[in-house]
């Protein structure tokens, strides 16, 4: 991947989607409505403002955020999503 050059607004996380298992250990394919109501995701930017009470993510780690959140960013042909501090549930 190439560098990213992308300013989140205050309070915004700019992060790449972590494919997460689709299958159970025992190979049996688990459907979307089945599987948690969370998602992975990787830090790539942090906003460089932060409020003060909000927990802040380091670029690289993997966050949980609530599935169907966030904006869609389209740069340079990859797909990202922008998340709010509110949207994320904690990091792994």
């Amino acid at each position: 991947m190439s560098e990213v050059t992308f300013k989140p607004a205050k309070n915004k996380y700019l992060v790449e989607k972590v494919k997460g298992a689709e299958k159970s250990k025992g190979g049996i394919i688990i459907p979307d409505a089945v599987q948690s109501s969370l998602s992975k995701a990787k830090v790539l930017i942090a906003s460089a403002k932060m409020a003060d009470d909000q927990v802040k993510y380091d670029t690289g780690e993997v966050v949980a955020y609530y599935k169907q959140k966030g904006i869609e960013v389209n740069i340079d042909g990859t797909t990202y999503l922008l998340l709010d501090t509110t949207e994320i549930a904690g990091a792994f």
